[in-house]
């Protein structure tokens, strides 16, 4: 490799010229964060947070929804139920399709979305 500035052979390695003291080239940080992972990353936890929070919904007493109350009744009470949940998986649904590579967010998504609607229908036919 030769120097830009004044035409003498250096090592391909070299960081500054030892003829003229010039920059060779700059060094690059060994860590680089890539915006994608962290990205990646903050997907799947919401995605897990949207299914565990969906999941956790089977293990809550929903007895004072009792089969004498209207159909409208239990489904608006379903949805206020099922709110903070349907909420996280409407944001790992969009993080999910903002970033297709990553099918683990799109399959933790669905099981979020089934369990949510399970919980409905439960909600609906109890």
């Amino acid at each position: 490799m030769y120097c830009s500035n004044c035409g003498n052979k250096v090592d391909e390695n070299a960081y500054v010229c030892v003829h003229c003291g010039v920059v060779l080239k700059k060094r690059s940080n060994n860590i680089k964060y890539n915006n994608n992972v962290v990205f990646n990353i903050f997907s799947l936890i919401i995605s897990i947070i949207a299914m565990i929070s969906s999941l956790s919904l089977f293990f809550i007493d929903i007895s004072d929804v009792g089969m004498y109350t209207k159909i409208s009744e239990r489904i608006f009470y379903g949805i206020g139920f099922t709110s903070i949940s349907i909420s996280l998986t409407v944001l790992s649904l969009i993080f999910a399709l903002i970033n297709k590579k990553n099918k683990v967010n799109l399959i933790l998504t669905f099981i979020s979305i089934f369990l949510i609607l399970s919980e409905i229908f439960v909600i609906v036919i109890y």
